[in-house]
């Protein structure tokens, strides 16, 4: 191998590595696509043109209802670029939330599978060569439906089930962060859960001055009365 291939090849392994690492602001379902290396001696066309498409432009979190985006890209001769092609996309949200991630095409299309878990709206643009497109998309708040129960249990606190306003459970593994505030709104201590069937369960430490208990999932906040033994 070249030192030119090998370092594209790296390139392609180190975003998909960056893609695994970054918070799960916006989670990136794994997918397989071939890579073609190409050779000095053997370059690919240039991409000329391109079309992006988001579908659907708006999904509600803590639904697994994802982003299906696709980027189908040609040379001069409107002839499919290359297998192989690397093409990469960056999305960056609400708060700072970002994620980078590399494709290679297959038949000229370069695919990702795209699960926001913050609410808000999301810039997606898309980079192969000195080609550059740019959607955006909007992730909604979920709506629980209803005030979870709490059952308390010395430290132990299971919450839920949590349902959201159609009944349907959420997914197995939607976080909810949870919190203790005190009689003015400040927190004293935190936490981060994940549904089983729809409830959580955290370990609580001894808390003085706790008055409420605040839960966030989805986008959807709660808050209901600290009543820990």
């Amino acid at each position: 191998m070249t030192g030119r291939a090998a370092a594209v090849l790296a390139g392609v392994l180190l975003a998909g590595l960056v893609a695994c690492q970054r918070p799960a602001d916006l989670m990136l379902v794994p997918q397989t696509a071939p890579v073609v290396v190409p050779t000095a001696l053997n370059p690919p066309p240039p991409v000329a043109r391109g079309t992006l498409n988001l579908t659907p432009d708006v999904v509600r979190i803590g639904r697994r209802e994802p982003w299906a985006l696709s980027a189908t890209l040609t040379d001069a001769a409107g002839t499919p670029v290359r297998d192989g092609t690397l093409v990469t996309l960056t999305g960056r949200g609400p708060g700072g939330a970002e994620l980078v991630a590399a494709r290679a095409t297959v038949n000229g299309v370069a695919r990702w599978i795209l699960l926001p878990d913050t609410a808000g709206a999301w810039t997606l643009d898309v980079h192969a060569g000195t080609w550059h497109a740019q959607t955006r998309g909007v992730a909604r708040s979920a709506l629980l439906g209803g005030v979870p129960p709490l059952l308390w249990g010395g430290d132990r606190l299971r919450i839920g089930p949590l349902t959201w306003d159609d009944g349907a459970l959420p997914d197995d593994g939607t976080p909810v962060e949870i919190a203790a505030l005190d009689d003015r709104g400040g927190g004293l201590w935190s936490a981060r859960g994940f549904t089983v069937q729809g409830r959580v369960d955290v370990d609580t430490p001894p808390l003085r001055g706790a008055r409420t208990l605040r839960l966030a999932v989805a986008g959807a906040v709660v808050t209901l009365p600290w009543d820990s033994p």
